[in-house]
């Protein structure tokens, strides 16, 4: 038995006799909750209910009544007072509809149409009122016949401007898709009157194949993507093509179980996982180029229950030389837990000058970078070991973590000491950035728990729908402050993001889009726009690379020829988190490592403006390096205080403590969107489950990764990366033959129908539904198959034009799905079938007069 094994034992060992038992009524109804922390302590949760058995109060371990709540008679909660969150009045119609709503001074009234879809959201805070999101259908709209459109949402306006979808397909999927962003940010927009807009819109076009799934799509940063899928429904291969074609996922393979099994980059990285054949959890991950150079070679070892307790990288020994060299510690780390699993302690790596300030974004310590401490990537004798304790109350609030040297090795030590509120779980650092102690934390938190000011934040404003809006960053007297501004769409994703700063007496201002599939970053100057820079995302179950290139870089910021295109790969961990970004030639660009709670421990890279890129970090979230926070789509996370800096929208699913990260076990659990926790990592889990939707919907299954209708948008030579390997040029084209020229794909003729406003004959036409009758001879009219071994032949892609102005070629609607009926027919070797495959295929055949018809249809011997 290994070390590792034999630790994961004992540590369960410890905690045996640790029971958790549930009190029941006489009517069988759970009203308490306790749990033995060991011999002769016990916590105890209460609930209080009332004779339908709903729940009316909540008595937390520290014995606080923190949440009550009310019902109506049909047992629908009419008001809720959280000591987290506030109080909450809700009122339903007759139908069951929450019509209104109040928190705090504000109100919120939805109205709905005759068909019960909501079609206006007006909010009242205080003197204020304004029409703050307006939906529009397709019924009465011009062409939304053709278009598909009945029934369906074909306009929203919201807080970020307006979404439209121009097009749907026979079964709804989202065809085009258009946002237009207001002209002002981080204002609330008043949809009753005229609300000025930007000049140009964002479009997406998109083709999907027969089981829903996005086979094609241009994207509003001119790219265009091709994937392929397997039969089994994950994606197989993906392509993107601006001025060449790019091959981001060469190919992957999955389990019965549906489980990742191994995945080829488009820069000729595999990446390998192993599965324990009894626990079905990640045992190694393992990531080798073609040259048989190794970046990644993770061993995971578990606790009886599957708390994550040691995970090594073999690729990192002190002997290895591919990511980081001069390393003069192991690169392992490990963990414990309390009886609770809450994370007590935990030792890896870190930067040996690291200290507690370096997160600060308004005025970071000297030699911090982005919150952290970088290092080149031949200088790992800076790399140290390092030990923390974490310490928690009784309601499961973080109260202390402790940092230092692991052993005698060196390193700085620091206490960090978080003030928790005795009536509610609120908490907030204990000291300022200058070690006083802070006054009256509890006025830094507004009625609904929100955060309204931090030691590094000067202040936190948030919206009438609990979203932050504006962080202000440096607050001065006569000339502009520094701030951050804040826009979102109606599904609380965030579409852009406003940085303004004085610069040498110039407000400077960063504006970042997050688009569909893409990013949009662009700097000014007054009115001079001197960066403009595209960052297109390649994603499958998760980040696989991102494609940077550039419109303009007067000042040669971010690079010294804006003709170049950059392609980062990502190499994450089993929680999503990115650790190595690699570029098309599979040369080391930068190596990240956490703290279990999200701050970096330390960044390599020796080419500083390579590792500036990194938005992507811990658990695949963005982090906005003004204020450190990580972005999820419901809430904001501040890794410096291991906390979420509101409270849970979705209220009690991850229990009472509505502030706790990942239940205070952040290295064996992960939270996807700031609303509940779920297992770490899509190698564990393919993404099928049970997930909440906080607005009373319940979804069992796959998350659907298709665009929202309302919302187009929001992801080696030595080998040590001594110096930019793409140089001024770039990347290369990801294959010899990817950018020859070829002709294009023949035109099919198309009948463009009439436009969504009538009289635009520009747009692109929509695509013939095209319906079988029984007279047609389907198996005769497929194409020969390929011979065995035949390659397919390419397709060319001329470079396109950014779709808000340009008509997309109908060839892009007419080619073949990723797989077709004529794929499955043929049993296309390309196919990931069974052994053997049927020698007939039933189909059923939609006649004239609406009845169906099955058709048996015999598949050739050579097929």
């Amino acid at each position: 038995m290994s070390d590792p094994e034999r630790r994961a034992l004992d540590q369960a060992l410890s905690h045996a006799g640790t029971p958790i038992r549930r009190q029941l009524d006489p009517l069988g109804r759970a009203v308490a909750t306790v749990e033995v922390i060991e011999a002769g302590v016990e916590l105890t949760e209460t609930f209080v209910l009332d004779f339908r058995g709903l729940s009316t109060a909540t008595i937390d371990r520290r014995g606080l009544a923190f949440s009550t709540r009310a019902f109506d008679r049909a047992g629908r909660q009419i008001l809720e007072d959280s000591a987290d969150a506030g109080e909450r009045r809700s009122l339903f119609d007759a139908l069951g509809r929450e019509i209104l709503h109040w928190r705090e001074h504000t109100e919120h009234r939805r109205t709905f149409d005759l068909a019960g879809r909501v079609t206006e959201l007006r909010i009242t805070d205080g003197a204020s009122n304004w029409l703050a999101e307006r939906t529009t259908y397709g019924e009465g709209q011009p062409g939304a016949i053709d278009r598909n459109q009945l029934g369906r949402v074909v306009r929203v306006e919201d807080a970020a401007g307006r979404a439209e979808t121009l097009r749907y397909g026979a079964f709804g999927e989202p065809l085009e898709t258009e946002r237009t962003l207001t002209l002002t940010p981080g204002l609330d927009p008043d949809w009753s009157g005229a609300v000025p807009l930007e000049a140009s819109a964002h479009r997406s076009i998109s083709a999907f194949d027969a089981l829903g799934r996005r086979a094609r799509a241009w994207l509003p940063d001119g790219t265009f993507r091709e994937e392929d899928y397997l039969r089994s429904g994950p994606m197989q291969s993906l392509r993107v093509t601006n001025s060449v074609t790019r091959t981001v996922l060469a190919d992957a393979d999955y389990g019965a179980r549906g489980q990742e099994l191994s995945i080829t980059l488009g820069n000729g990285v595999e990446i390998t996982n192993t599965y324990d054949a009894q626990t079905f959890r990640l045992y190694r991950r393992h990531a080798v180029d073609s040259g048989g150079s190794t970046y990644q070679d993770l061993r995971h070892h578990y606790d009886p229950v599957g708390n994550l307790i040691y995970l090594a990288d073999l690729a990192q020994s002190p002997t290895a030389t591919h990511v980081i060299n001069g390393l003069t510690v192991d690169a392992h780390r490990a963990y414990s837990h309390d009886a609770r699993y809450q994370l007590i302690e935990a030792t890896g790596r870190v930067h040996r000058a690291l200290t507690d300030p370096d997160f600060r974004g308004d005025v970071p310590t000297t030699g911090a970078f982005r919150g952290t401490r970088r290092l080149a990537l031949n200088d790992g004798t800076k790399v140290a070991r390092y030990r923390r304790t974490y310490t928690y109350d009784d309601a499961g609030n973080l109260s202390r973590w402790t940092h230092g040297p692991e052993g005698a090795g060196p390193g700085n030590s620091w206490t960090h000491d978080l003030w928790v509120s005795p009536t509610s779980n609120r908490s907030y650092p204990a000291k300022d950035l200058n070690g006083i102690n802070i006054p009256n934390p509890e006025a830094r938190f507004n009625a609904r728990g929100h955060i309204v000011e931090l030691p590094s934040v000067r202040a936190m404003d948030w919206s009438a729908r609990d979203q932050l809006r504006r962080t202000l960053l440096i607050e001065r007297a006569t000339d502009p402050d520094d701030e951050e501004l804040y826009d979102y769409a109606a599904d609380e994703t965030r579409l852009r993001k406003t940085t303004r700063r004085l610069v040498s007496g110039t407000v400077e201002r960063t504006e970042t889009l997050y688009l569909d599939g893409c990013e949009l970053r662009r700097i000014t100057q007054g009115s001079t726009v001197i960066l403009e820079r595209w960052s297109a995302h390649a994603e499958a179950e998760e980040r696989l690379a991102t494609i940077y290139f550039w419109d303009s870089d007067t000042l040669a910021r971010e690079t010294p020829d804006p003709a170049a295109v950059k392609t980062h790969f990502h190499l994450g961990t089993r929680q999503g988190s990115v650790s190595l970004e690699l570029d098309a030639s599979a040369q080391l660009l930068s190596y990240e490592e956490h703290f279990p709670y999200g701050r970096t421990a330390f960044v390599a890279g020796t080419a500083v403006t390579e590792v500036a890129f990194r938005t992507r970090r811990f658990v695949g979230k963005d982090q906005d390096d003004a204020t450190g926070f990580y972005v999820f789509q419901y809430r904001y996370y501040a890794p410096f205080i291991g906390n979420w800096v509101s409270p849970d929208p979705a209220g009690e699913v991850d229990g009472p403590n509505r502030y706790a990260y990942a239940r205070n076990n952040p290295t064996t659990l992960v939270d996807l969107d700031g609303l509940q926790v779920g297992p770490s990592g899509t190698q564990d889990q393919p993404g099928v489950g049970e997930w909440l939707d906080f607005e009373d919907h319940v979804v069992v299954g796959r998350r659907p990764q298709t665009a929202s209708p309302s919302d187009a948008g929001p992801d080696t030579g030595s080998s040590n990366g001594l110096a930019d390997s793409q140089g001024a040029a770039g990347d290369a084209p990801s294959s010899p033959e990817s950018s020859q020229p070829f002709p294009p794909p023949p035109d099919f003729a198309v009948d463009p129908g009439p436009s969504p406003q009538g009289e635009d004959p520009s747009l692109p036409a929509s695509p013939p539904l095209h319906v079988l009758n029984s007279d047609e001879a389907v198996a005769d009219s497929l194409p020969p198959p390929r011979a065995a071994g035949e390659a397919e032949a390419p397709r060319a892609r001329p470079r396109p034009q950014r779709a808000t102005a340009a008509e997309v070629p109908a060839w892009f609607w007419n080619q073949p799905p990723a797989v077709s009926a004529r794929d499955i027919l043929r049993g296309d070797p390309e196919i990931d079938r069974p052994p053997a495959a049927p020698s007939t295929v039933t189909i059923g055949i939609l006649g004239a007069d609406g009845d169906v018809t099955l058709r048996e249809f015999r598949v050739a011997d050579d097929a």
